[in-house]
């Protein structure tokens, strides 16, 4: 795919007001003299697409400044290119502008940031779809290897690494190793791990190795000097044999007085158990003849317990009748009041008579006095009416009356009948106090009765006093434990010498296996320093293929892929070397042709060629030739922006 650029226009983009730029579909030249905005046209270019200046930064100033260097508000910044993908035309457009709000009681607007709109074939659309549309013409990162001759050799050299190894295509450990016996045994571990993890693991383990084989010597001299003397081992074991019949001789007489002493513990033990049984029986005897008095007793507390029951019962239904009495008095107090009041209010009401208002015998309508019948006839039915009523109301206070001297009496009645009760509770009360009174004389006389002894407990007591249980004295076996401590003092020092042929024996296995350990280690060793020799060898023709094969791509550049150690061994890199001299020591031109040199081997690679501005061109009198676009910056003194 071919990607064109074939004309931008800048408006209030940085310096430049408003500035068409066309381009030609080779080779486009743009000069002038420092600040006359070569630079800015190239950062307008990555803006538009992706947002960030030529030096890849996204926090940078595209507005129009004054002669104080600040920024000239209220403009609209816009950058609009046409690009070419195989033939189709995709107009881009972005601009920038700044957003003033005028709160409400202010006079000013007020800068509240900015905002960005953007357009594809002069249609509006969101960052997210515009976003889209530039990753179908070319992704970023690629944009970015493709457009600017010295963006390569400014990238880390493990990501320069990862493209070209990219660029070179898989290869396999196996293809390496080829027919190599010893090398394919190595791809086999290189599976799991890299080849510096190997010769790492390799260098910790031939270090344990020779660690461990320095050791073996030492320990061979230390076992052979710490065998001990041969004894007589033969007349050292018949010395123990007698030593022990003497010992279990002294611990058999040890044994015989332990068991008489528990056998005497025992006679003791059972005494103590016919005396215990003696005082329980004795406890019970005792207990036997102590229980009719105690049980009279019982009985007298019992009838004492029931007497005071029964008398708090009386007193508590003494107590609630006279309660009853005084609330019925109170009562009949409040009644006997009423009664004298319904009285009153009877002689009240029965001497009520009816008075007329002559106002009620004159018409509604003319205020004239009504007819003399008329009159009559009203009064007579006023008269009828009044009557009526005064005879009911007479008659309810009558019924009520009534009413209230029969509630009189029957509270009269009622407390005739609760002084019944409070005499006859009174009563019984007196005659429980009697009661309790003799229940106590006859409780004084059961206390004061002597407690009578029978034969069982005289007998028992007699047997107790009597009964004798032996003193056992303490064994005494310190001279047997002393004659005993004597002979296996001697036997351990014999056991002591019998153990060194055990200590020489042990010396001798342990030597063996320090020999054949010692052999064993030295083959492993020779092993290790085999397969360190492998890695040398497929690492040494790893490096040559990669090598061959990503250098293959270029035509003016080489790339060193491995770095030497002192140790032998290789660490990876990705130097630039042009015609042998490392990038960073080549002048201008050589690291502008070295990156057109890997723009023409990554276009090539990805099938695809963008525009490429090449910036201090002055510096290059030749480049090499190349299928992209080329736009030129030419910085020229004293020339105002120039575009060819």
């Amino acid at each position: 795919m071919k990607i064109q650029l074939t004309g931008l226009r800048l408006q209030n983009f940085k310096q430049l007001k408003d500035l068409k730029v066309p381009f030609d579909d080779v080779q486009t030249t743009i000069s002038g003299d420092n600040g006359t905005g070569k630079s800015s046209i190239f950062d307008a270019f990555t803006w538009l697409m992706f947002g960030k200046n030529s030096a890849d930064e996204k926090e940078f100033n595209i507005k129009t400044l004054d002669e104080n260097n600040n920024p000239i508000h209220k403009l609209e910044h816009k950058v609009s290119g046409m690009i070419i993908c195989d033939g189709m035309e995709n107009h881009l457009r972005k601009e920038l502008r700044e957003k003033w709000v005028k709160r409400r009681g202010f006079e000013d607007s007020e800068f509240t940031g900015h905002e960005t709109t953007y357009f594809v074939n002069d249609v509006p659309v969101t960052q997210t779809i515009y976003k889209q549309k530039i990753d179908e013409i070319i992704n970023e990162n690629l944009f970015k290897l493709l457009t600017n001759p010295a963006y390569f050799n400014s990238m880390k050299w493990t990501d320069r690494r990862e493209v070209l190894t990219k660029m070179a295509g898989v290869i396999s450990d196996s293809d390496i190793a080829g027919d190599n016996a010893g090398l394919q045994a190595l791809v086999a571990l290189l599976k799991n791990k890299s080849i510096k993890e190997l010769r790492a693991q390799l260098s910790a383990e031939k270090k344990r190795i020779k660690d461990e084989l320095e050791k073996i010597p030492v320990c061979i001299e230390e076992q052979t000097n710490s065998k001990p003397v041969v004894e007589d081992y033969a007349a050292i074991s018949k010395q123990i044999e007698k030593i022990e019949l003497e010992i279990k001789s002294i611990e058999k007489q040890m044994d015989d007085k332990q068991e008489s002493f528990k056998k005497q513990n025992e006679e003791i033990t059972t005494k103590h158990n016919e005396l215990n049984k003696l005082k329980n029986d004795l406890r019970d005897s005792e207990s036997a003849d102590k229980s009719s008095k105690n049980e009279l007793l019982q009985q007298i507390e019992q009838k004492i317990n029931t007497a005071k029951t029964n008398k708090q019962t009386f007193v508590r239904a003494k107590e609630q009748a006279e309660n009853s009495i005084r609330s019925n008095e109170t009562q009949i107090k409040v009644l006997e009041t009423q009664v004298v009041n319904k009285r009153t209010d009877f002689e009240t009401e029965n001497a009520k008579v009816i008075i007329f208002d002559e106002d009620k015998f004159m018409c509604p309508s003319c205020k004239r006095p009504m007819e003399a019948d008329d009159i009559e006839s009203m009064k007579t039915e006023l008269a009828a009416n009044f009557n009526s009523n005064k005879l009911q109301v007479l008659n309810t206070i009558r019924e009520k009356g009534k009413s209230l001297n029969n509630d009189i009496s029957n509270l009269k009645t009622d407390n005739v009948s609760l002084s019944e009760k409070v005499e006859l509770n009174s009563s019984k009360v007196q005659e429980l106090d009697s009661e309790l009174q003799n229940l106590d004389s006859e409780k004084q006389k059961a206390i004061s009765m002597e407690d009578t002894v029978s034969e069982k407990t005289k007998q028992l007591q007699s047997q107790i006093e009597a009964f004798f249980i032996p003193v056992v004295a303490a064994i005494n076996n310190s001279e047997l434990r002393e004659k005993r401590a004597v002979l296996v003092t001697e036997i351990d020092g014999l056991k002591k010498k019998l153990h060194s042929k055990e200590q020489i024996e042990a010396a001798d296995l342990r030597i063996k296996e320090l020999s054949e350990q010692e052999k064993v280690m030295s083959q492993q060793l020779a092993d290790l320093e085999r397969r360190e020799f492998n890695i040398d060898a497929f690492n040494k023709k790893k490096i040559e293929t990669i090598e061959q094969r990503i250098n293959s791509k270029f035509q003016l550049v080489k790339f060193k892929m491995f770095a030497l150690q002192i140790n032998g061994g290789e660490d990876e890199c990705c130097d630039c070397l042009v015609n042998g001299v490392p990038y960073s020591d080549v002048n201008t031109a050589g690291k502008v042709n070295a990156g057109l040199d890997i723009i023409n081997a990554l276009s090539d690679h990805y099938g695809v060629s963008v525009p490429v501005f090449i910036d201090n061109r002055e510096s290059t009198i030749k480049i090499i030739p190349t299928n992209s676009q080329i736009i030129n910056l030419i910085a020229v003194k004293d020339q105002p922006l120039t575009i060819q």
